[in-house]
């Protein structure tokens, strides 16, 4: 191999390990933080599905916090309604402060309650501050989507 193609190799396999950013370095991933609203709505990472969550409390705060969220396939017709509710998703929620690099304090607890609404018991946050939500949708063996969401918590 020429002394440029090792030059060329060396330099490809160098540039994506310095563009990747870790906690260590002091960089955070970053996302736009929303104000919580009871019963607001969004579309998933990938637009699949339209998601309403809700709070018992009416928002989220510090400690333990216990939500339902309804997940809906789009509506072609409507794309702010709810759309057609999924039942039997594999739904999961990870939150996190990108912040101080900590996660929730609790595991959660996930309960299928009928027309696409699963309640999402236990989410234990331990401090004030912005707060990554994931939620991970699987709708069968090859349906997988996201739902990216930040929160300032006091």
């Amino acid at each position: 191999m020429s002394h440029f193609k090792t030059t060329l190799l060396a330099f490809a396999l160098l540039c994506p390990l310095a563009a990747c950013d870790s906690p260590e370095d002091g960089d955070v991933e970053t996302r736009a933080v929303e104000n919580f609203t009871d019963g607001m709505g969004c579309d998933s990472d990938q637009g699949a599905f339209r998601v309403v969550l809700w709070s018992d409390s009416g928002d989220i705060e510090v400690g333990r916090n216990d939500l339902v969220v309804r997940l809906g396939f789009h509506d072609p017709m409507d794309p702010e309604a709810p759309g057609q509710g999924i039942p039997g998703a594999r739904v999961d929620l990870d939150a996190w402060m990108p912040a101080a690099n900590e996660a929730m304090a609790a595991e959660p607890v996930i309960t299928y309650l009928g027309d696409g609404q699963y309640r999402i018991e236990n989410v234990v946050l331990h401090d004030e501050g912005v707060w990554n939500f994931d939620i991970e949708v699987g709708v069968g063996a090859n349906m997988h989507e996201t739902i990216s969401l930040a929160f300032a918590v006091d």
